[in-house]
């Protein structure tokens, strides 16, 4: 009923137990005893599927009616912090959505009833957020899928930075100075130094998360 449906037709039928036919017309069939459709369906033997030679039994198809997900969230977020991913479905009156699914990237998936939820990213990067309704016809049970994504920048959010070195120190004599930042991930610094002439630079050891 719903394939049919699918193709715009307004009728499915169903033969042998296992063939299934679309039309627009029941012309030029005609009403027969329903013990004539006696076989029983593939895959669902309590049901019958039509019968044997031309006897079959003929469904109105279930009309298929347009449905999209749309998805609502910052352009830009920073890592550390919360932000929020609203989903939003737009459905027929005699559909209710049963769960959402929510991905980030490759390897985090979330299920939830609501249509928003709050989520952290941990790294910098460009992500790829994927937003699925799982919605079912309250008629027909039938079930639906529907798809959105987006793509969002996550940006490092390092604060209180500070620097500490010597203010005054002999000449060919070896200092040491520190930097300090309060929280940030995947932190990877360079240091420039001036000597009055050209500047000096360093990196830290490797990448830090604090």
């Amino acid at each position: 009923m719903h394939e049919c449906g699918t193709w715009y037709y307004k009728y499915a039928a169903l033969k042998n137990g296992h063939l299934c036919l679309c039309s627009n017309s029941t012309s030029p069939a005609a009403d027969r005893a329903s013990d004539m459709c006696s076989s029983p369906c593939v895959g669902s033997g309590n049901l019958i599927c039509g019968g044997e030679e031309n006897h079959i039994s003929v469904y109105k198809s279930v009309e298929v009616r347009p449905l999209s997900l749309s998805m609502s969230l910052e352009a830009s977020v920073l890592t550390l912090y919360t932000f929020n991913v609203t989903l939003i479905p737009s459905i027929p009156a005699d559909h209710a959505v049963e769960f959402y699914t929510i991905n980030i990237g490759l390897d985090a998936s979330y299920h939830t009833t609501l249509s928003f939820a709050t989520l952290a990213i941990l790294h910098p990067g460009m992500y790829n957020i994927r937003g699925r309704a799982t919605v079912k016809n309250n008629h027909t049970g039938h079930r639906s899928v529907i798809d959105s994504s987006a793509m969002v920048k996550a940006v490092t959010n390092i604060t209180g930075i500070e620097f500490i070195c010597p203010s005054c120190a002999p000449t060919n004599v070896t200092v040491s100075c520190s930097l300090k930042f309060r929280y940030g991930s995947e932190v990877e610094a360079k240091i420039h130094f001036e000597d009055g002439k050209d500047p000096i630079s360093g990196s830290l050891p490797g990448r830090r998360d604090y």
